[in-house]
């Protein structure tokens, strides 16, 4: 943690005024793909980004001083205790808050709290009489219990019970729940920061895994030739680069709209659309790496169509090999020919009886970025329909 902090990427989000580096939703999500990378288990996610965007916008003054240059120098750890069943669902929060005196009393349990096992504070989302409020709870208060449970990518989250647990009133963050809203604001706010980020950490992971991939195909022979050189192998190579820049592209997206502060769910339905094309990815990074290990028995079909298409995202597919592969290959480009005389268009019928055209100019390119221009004239690398 204090690593991360003396790096300033604890407090990439927030303000100077408060140590941080005043930065928004897209560098927090170059740092999450960083982290991605290496599959960092770090409280980055937890902390520095969701419970600090909760913080930034719905905390106290008194709030934001205590903890905010906290989290910026890596001396202190939030963490969002909200999800209760065995799956993400914001909406379904049984934890109460009653009032008793001048504060409240908390009642119920949280079964995956991110961090919460080392947490310094946690952020308890409960049902006060008029809907969701965000609770500032210290974890050594009387009434909490955790109990550390164990990942299998060695993050570490935690089980919280709490029983009459007593908070004084300056512990809520933001409003109390009122006919005009509470806590959702704030919390919708933090979650989508939050699956954006997420978004970015799994694209970093995926693009690695390619990387890797590609070293591989780089230098395994077979048949004495590269196995980077085989036709097959490259679609496959080809189809997954297109997959990771629709990825990038779909969470850069996200990250953008949360910078310019658009809450109309376009954000949601990105990181979920990015989120869909990279577990494609992933999956298509797999089937290239056993291919590369001895199975041969692939269609050309097979490899472009894998997955039931859209028309809409046909299209992207046209944009992201236009916008991220047309400048660096001069010539090629939407109705021109590829090296040896073959249009690189072509209409394909979708799984709804529709058709589309998709640019397949977009796989020759993506081939001919990966494997090196020396390939760029060559039949049996170029591929084109």
């Amino acid at each position: 943690l204090d690593r991360i902090g003396e790096m300033g990427f604890a407090g990439v989000i927030i303000p100077e005024a408060h140590g941080g580096s005043g930065l928004g939703a897209v560098e927090a999500g170059v740092v999450a793909e960083a982290l991605g990378r290496t599959l960092t288990p770090s409280p980055f996610m937890g902390s520095s980004v969701v419970s600090a965007k909760v913080l930034i916008d719905g905390g106290s003054a008194e709030q934001q001083a205590a903890w905010l240059p906290r989290i910026a120098a890596g001396e202190a750890m939030l963490a969002l205790a909200l999800d209760e069943g065995a799956k993400h669902a914001p909406a379904r929060i049984a934890t109460t808050a009653e009032r008793s005196g001048n504060g409240f009393k908390l009642n119920g349990a949280k079964g995956f709290v991110l961090d919460g096992h080392v947490a310094d504070a946690l952020i308890v989302a409960a049902l006060t009489e008029n809907g969701l409020t965000l609770f500032l709870v210290d974890p050594k208060t009387a009434g909490v219990e955790i109990e550390r449970t164990v990942m299998v990518d060695a993050h570490n989250a935690a089980r919280v019970t709490l029983s009459d647990v007593a908070v004084d009133a300056d512990a809520v963050i933001g409003a109390v729940a009122n006919a005009d809203g509470g806590g959702e604001a704030l919390l919708e706010g933090a979650l989508n920061l939050g699956r954006a980020c997420a978004a970015a950490s799994l694209t970093g992971a995926g693009d690695q895994a390619f990387q890797i991939t590609l070293a591989y195909l780089r230098t395994r022979k077979q048949f004495g030739k590269l196995i980077g050189e085989f036709q097959a192998l490259q679609h496959r190579a080809a189809h997954l680069f297109t997959e990771l820049e629709l990825a990038k592209a779909a969470v850069l997206g996200a990250l953008q709209r949360i910078d310019a502060g658009l809450r109309d769910g376009g954000v949601r339905h990105l990181a979920v659309n990015r989120h869909f094309h990279l577990q494609a990815a992933v999956v298509r990074c797999d089937h290239l790496v056993a291919e590369a290990c001895g199975n041969h028995q692939i269609r050309f079909d097979d490899l472009m169509l894998e997955q039931p298409c859209r028309a809409d995202l046909a299209a992207k597919l046209f944009v992201i090999g236009e916008q991220q592969l047309h400048a660096a290959f001069a010539g090629f480009g939407n109705g021109l020919k590829c090296p040896h005389g073959k249009r690189v268009g072509r209409k394909i019928t979708l799984a709804d009886g529709s058709s589309a055209a998709i640019n397949v100019a977009v796989v020759n390119l993506a081939a001919i970025r990966i494997f090196g221009p020396a390939f760029a004239g060559r039949d049996d690398v170029a591929v084109c329909i």
